[in-house]
């Protein structure tokens, strides 16, 4: 079963990454409560703390800020991101029928003859062993989690930041191999769509005719300069082609030219679009742990906002992550103070 984030490897647990901020949170009663589970603040504060722990998974600005009375607000979030993964993964088991204890065989298999474990707080130990022994359970038992639904799509669109679908930049590009520039030219002005002319199948590589729709910043950054400077002379919605890009050389040492047709959609993107983008998603198991969440837990307002949904590139293309978010109202949130 695909994970929350990525799955457990040589270094036991991967861990998402939050964004560093100046403020701070107090810790004091539970961070967060998962499925009615708490999850208390001085826990969150042991895990900053234990630097066996931050040598195994990544808590972002663990250990003190050169104060042991102060705790970075991104490792607390961070740490806390991680124990209310664990608690739901672990709920998801046990809701299909495990017994999850904090025995660490498993964990030791996963981790390796490193010393790390050793050197653990008890804490820290029971945490991962948990979830090492869940995602086993989980991985080994052929547990199918329930379908989820439109009301789900609707609660994760709803987590995401605002900003991820405002001003938002799309592009449709068509490719084709520039000896054929004219012809495709021809289709297009005679009322063909992208879709209609490509992609195609073709055992040459370099004849094959692709489209490619992407709305990833990170690959809008690395189009080839010259497509770049013609996107941004159509400007906002606009269109054009042919741009001749020069790839330089295939495997056999023959050059690659290819003329390259774009469209460019900028702007909010609609609930309903937004719907029609997060279908796919609701295909992968993962996703339903973001779901699980989202709906089972609640935030302690001085360590974040809630849980945020967002989209991050996994192994086999985008998945759905979820983290604490950062304070709306961080006034009056010192940066950090730990438990007495």
């Amino acid at each position: 079963m695909r994970m929350l984030v990525a799955k457990v490897s040589t270094v036991a647990v991967a861990m998402f990454v939050v964004a560093s901020t100046s403020c701070g949170v107090i810790a004091d009663d539970n961070a967060a409560v998962v499925g009615g589970v708490g999850i208390p603040a001085s826990t969150i504060e042991a895990m900053v703390s234990d630097e066996a722990l931050s040598q195994l998974v990544n808590i972002e600005g663990s250990g003190t800020s050169g104060d042991a009375s102060v705790i970075p607000a991104a490792a607390a979030r961070s740490a806390l991101d991680l124990a209310i993964q664990v608690e739901v993964l672990v709920q998801e088991a046990e809701d299909a029928g495990a017994t999850i204890t904090t025995d660490d065989a498993d964990l030791r298999e996963q981790v390796g003859d490193t010393g790390s474990i050793e050197d653990l707080s008890d804490a820290s130990r029971d945490l991962l062993a948990r979830y090492v022994n869940a995602n086993t359970y989980l991985s080994q038992s052929g547990a199918q989690p329930d379908p989820l639904t439109e009301d789900d799509a609707l609660l994760l669109y709803e987590s995401f930041s605002p900003e991820h679908w405002n001003d938002r930049t799309c592009m449709n590009l068509l490719t084709a191999p520039s000896d054929r520039t004219e012809e495709i030219q021809d289709l297009l002005d005679d009322g063909a769509e992208f879709e209609d002319l490509g992609p195609t199948q073709d055992d040459d590589p370099a004849q094959i005719i692709d489209v490619i729709q992407t709305c990833d910043a990170a690959q809008l950054a690395q189009l080839p300069p010259e497509l770049g400077e013609a996107i941004q002379e159509a400007g906002p919605n606009g269109s054009g082609g042919p741009v001749t890009v020069d790839l330089g050389a295939d495997q056999a040492g023959q050059p690659v030219v290819l003329s390259v047709w774009f469209e460019v959609e900028s702007g909010d993107v609609s609930r309903e679009d937004a719907l029609v983008e997060l279908q796919p998603f609701l295909e992968e198991a993962s996703t339903t742990l973001v779901v699980a969440t989202l709906e089972a837990t609640t935030v302690n307002p001085r360590f974040g906002s809630g849980i945020e949904v967002r989209t991050e590139e996994g192994q086999n293309g985008p998945v759905l992550f979820a983290s604490v978010a950062e304070p709306k109202s961080p006034a009056g949130v010192s940066d950090v103070a730990a438990t007495p």
